[in-house]
């Protein structure tokens, strides 16, 4: 059977600052908005502003050794060739954030 996890523990604290930024960028707009404005729009809010300040960070800040793809058992006869990867274009990026 499979392991199920991804990456351990040493790859979790490598970016511990973006789940940190993420974590805390959702936690206090869902706070203020549920005591100061109502329970309409509490997750709402709170996801636009973790989604767009985790995109801010993430501008400035890089991880170390950053995993760019999960790494997958080779079947026998692959030549090991990387798959082309996809242009930044405004297309490719509004395409990842629509839901």
């Amino acid at each position: 059977m499979a392991d199920a996890r991804l990456v351990g523990w040493r790859k979790t604290i490598e970016i511990w600052p973006a789940i940190l930024v993420a974590g805390l960028s959702f936690a206090v707009p869902q706070y203020l908005v549920s005591n100061f404005h109502g329970s309409w729009l509490v997750d709402v809010v709170a996801a636009i502003v973790s989604m767009a300040s985790l995109a801010l960070f993430l501008r400035v800040w890089r991880p170390a050794n950053p995993m760019t793809s999960v790494p997958e058992p080779q079947p026998e006869g692959d030549d090991g060739a990387e798959p082309a990867a996809v242009p930044d274009t405004f297309h490719a990026y509004r395409r990842a954030w629509m839901p």
